[in-house]
């Protein structure tokens, strides 16, 4: 794949209507407008309407086309941070931020997945992504350059799990926490820290959460209340975050997204690049706050779905957001 030469717009984003309107008006200006015999003297200028506000979000850049449909996406921080895309069949294919390919579909039993993060075991990094199996087990996906297909570890056998959240953990000598519902109980957010133990990982559960109706989407930020949305109105929930502030976002079932502003979400929209274009519908989404090299200084939001008719993985600018919320 080609590089980018550059991810974000080099000036901020412009409400190309408005300025095409105030070029004619600044052209027009020295010409006397025409006035009728019955309005002269009495001329009152035509109201100019302003046009609707441009969309907010910007994509970037993307990934060739995929081999099958998205299910799912995750994200993992540190240096080199890796893009996990689950696809149908049960499928995982893992991509750098680059968009570049780092392993070809594999099968690996796999049905949803959350963020994960990296760490050196030995001073070998290790990429973990927590997931759920095809038997509802949650598991740890393992991935190193030395390996061709991330291995699975068991978490919580049998545990019947349908979906999950995660995100970095508050307790000392823990990796992640990770929040997950199930088949039998959708209303009741399980969450637990997931720790080094021995050669393998072991999870601790550390509180229950019952919601009242069945979970759709939820958000682990670290020193917060988790943030639960229900099955009705979020398929999932994602957070970035600029400085001190944070913006959360929804995918709704219909698969738009949503940004919470105050105490109820609306709808945002991601303004097309050149060759670059959003899926319609989103079908997954993530977000990494903090990317330590490369081209996205502002953190990056990266949705999958179906481009034209083919699977495509797009990466988009937050800075928008934030500075929206600054106004």
């Amino acid at each position: 794949m080609f590089k980018r030469p550059r991810l974000r717009p080099a000036s901020p984003l412009v409400n190309v209507s408005l300025a095409a309107s105030l070029i004619f008006i600044s052209a027009c200006s020295g010409e006397k407008a025409a006035i009728g015999p019955e309005t002269e003297g009495d001329a009152t200028p035509p109201a100019i309407t302003e046009p609707a506000k441009p969309e907010q979000l910007q994509a970037v850049w993307a990934t060739r086309p995929l081999q099958a449909s998205i299910l799912d996406i995750a994200l993992s921080g540190g240096p080199n941070p890796v893009l996990a895309a689950v696809l149908e069949d049960e499928q995982i294919q893992l991509f750098n931020l680059d968009g570049e390919l780092l392993i070809d579909p594999e099968t690996v039993g796999i049905t949803k997945i959350g963020d994960g993060r990296t760490y050196a075991v030995n001073d070998v990094p290790l990429t973990l992504f927590p997931g759920i199996g095809t038997k509802g087990d949650l598991n740890i996906y393992v991935h190193n350059s030395a390996l061709s297909v991330p291995v699975a570890l068991d978490l919580v056998p049998n545990a019947g799990a349908v979906d999950l959240c995660s995100g970095p953990t508050e307790t000392d000598g823990t990796l992640l926490t990770v929040g997950y519902w199930t088949e039998t109980e959708p209303d009741k957010l399980i969450i637990g820290n997931v720790y080094e133990d021995g050669d393998s990982f072991a999870w601790d559960p550390i509180d229950e959460i019952s919601h009242g109706e069945a979970i759709g989407g939820c958000l682990l930020v670290a020193g917060q209340t988790p943030a639960i949305e229900p099955a009705s109105q979020a398929a999932e929930m994602i957070g970035i975050r600029n400085g001190i502030r944070q913006v959360t976002m929804r995918r709704s079932p219909d698969g738009q997204i949503e940004k919470l502003n105050d105490a109820s979400f609306e709808p945002i929209s991601v303004r097309n690049g050149i060759s670059v274009h959003t899926p319609e519908p989103i079908t997954a989404m993530a977000a990494l706050s903090v990317v330590q090299f490369g081209g996205y200084p502002n953190g990056v939001i990266v949705v999958g779905g179906h481009v034209e008719g083919q699977s495509q993985l797009v990466f988009v600018e937050p800075i928008a957001l934030f500075e929206d919320a600054a106004d």
